[in-house]
């Protein structure tokens, strides 16, 4: 039996209400009805959940270690905190009102929710909420929402700050950059960007990027790992980190296209074809262009190595979140109909393919039921799938070691 059922219900009610949303010319008081659905959907459901997924087994703990101002709080921020200390401090704010880790989950999500209605009110009209939601939780929203909470938010404030990239305002980009390292050392990654994401690109360039990055795919697991073991060797914070990637997530070099990949290069191929109509339809093409064209690259790049994708490629995410929208709104009715019933059809393989055999992606409510599974549970059941993770690999490395004799 698999796990997927919930989170396809979910991804079905989002595209049901994207349907009404884009199928007729509501009033904006009506579309703002629409908005508001969604938002709840989304909240509900993530705001709500238990203790689903692997990253649980951080985050609740150390809620409950934090403690509450006045009673030892700076002794432990100084002294005793082994993250970052802007998510430190955010969440302890929350364990003022409450010591329920369920409550500091669901204004975690709100907090997201409404920071991703302020990226979204920048780039896209109102009828595109309940897709733009859609292509969230799709490409990186739902591991932001349930796994990589820190990573998260170093993530959405970044995206905050691409106007000031725009206007090429480095103190107040600076500003930005400071507070999400502070939720997550990843965020240094955004420096060089400010120079990079206002680059010219034209459709020349972009097709070039394209074409580089597909070549890459064949040779990255050649590449990368070799990279990231020389980058282990400097020491440092990045040399321990790229040491333990390097434990975790190499796997066997292989050539073959898995659908993830296929679907990637269609979309960028798509994009590709639109890109004249999206330089039309949105201010912001070139910074949104630059973003995907490295979202692109990374994410061929990562072939070699899986944490690349789950890190990285979320970097650059926002382009994905507003420019498969546009797509829509930049093309015909009937083409713009075939893109909604591709993005739909893949949106749910994607959500099924991540979560139907994962024994952590079992989805619970507190909301629906006072029989959830229990932490102690999921902590087994993580450390069983962990356990069988790690031999697969093992197996898989010692395979590709022999291929290579």
């Amino acid at each position: 039996m698999g796990y997927s059922g919930p989170y396809i219900t979910m991804i079905l009610l989002l595209i049901g209400l994207s349907v009404m949303q884009l199928s007729l010319r509501w009033s904006d008081r009506v579309q703002k009805f629409f908005q508001l659905l969604a938002m709840a959907v989304f909240l509900l459901f993530y705001g709500t959940r238990a203790y689903v997924q692997t990253d649980v087994t951080i985050y609740l703990p150390l809620f409950e270690d934090i403690p509450r101002f006045g009673d030892g709080f700076l002794k432990f921020f100084f002294t005793e905190r082994s993250y970052e200390p802007g998510f430190v401090f955010y969440m302890s704010l929350f364990k003022q009102l409450s010591t329920n880790y369920f409550f500091f989950s669901f204004c975690n999500t709100l907090v997201d929710l409404l920071l991703l209605n302020c990226i979204f009110r920048r780039y896209l009209p109102r009828k595109l909420y309940a897709f733009f939601l859609l292509t969230f939780v799709v490409y990186a929203g739902m591991n932001m929402e349930i796994n990589i909470l820190r990573n998260a938010k170093s993530i959405l404030i970044f995206f905050l700050s691409v106007p000031y990239i725009e206007r090429r305002d480095f103190k107040h980009f600076a500003l930005y950059l400071l507070l999400g390292i502070s939720f997550h050392w990843s965020s240094l990654f955004f420096l060089p960007f400010y120079w990079i994401l206002n680059q010219p690109i034209g459709s020349k360039k972009y097709w070039i990027i394209f074409a580089s990055s597909v070549v890459f795919y064949f040779v990255a697991p050649l590449v990368v790992n070799n990279v990231v073991w020389l980058v282990s060797q400097t020491g440092g914070i990045l040399g321990e980190r790229a040491t333990a990637y390097l434990k975790e997530y190499t796997y066997v070099q292989t050539k073959s296209l898995s659908v993830g990949d296929v679907e990637r290069v269609v979309f960028a191929f798509l994009l590709g074809l639109s890109f004249n109509r999206l330089r039309e339809h949105t201010p912001h093409y070139q910074l949104l262009f630059n973003m995907y064209a490295c979202y692109f690259f990374v994410a061929m790049a990562s072939h070699g190595m899986l944490v690349l994708y789950d890190r990285i490629c979320p970097l650059f995410i926002l382009s994905c979140w507003i420019l498969y929208p546009l797509l829509l709104t930049a093309s015909k009715q009937l083409v713009a109909l075939f893109y909604f019933l591709l993005f739909s059809a893949s949106g749910l393989g994607r959500i099924h393919i991540m979560t139907n055999n994962e024994p952590c992606s079992y989805y619970d409510s507190w909301l629906l039921t006072d029989k959830y599974m229990s932490f102690d549970e999921r902590v087994e059941i993580y450390e069983e799938s962990d356990a069988r993770i790690r031999e697969e690999n093992e197996e898989k490395r010692k395979e590709a070691e022999k291929d290579e004799e």
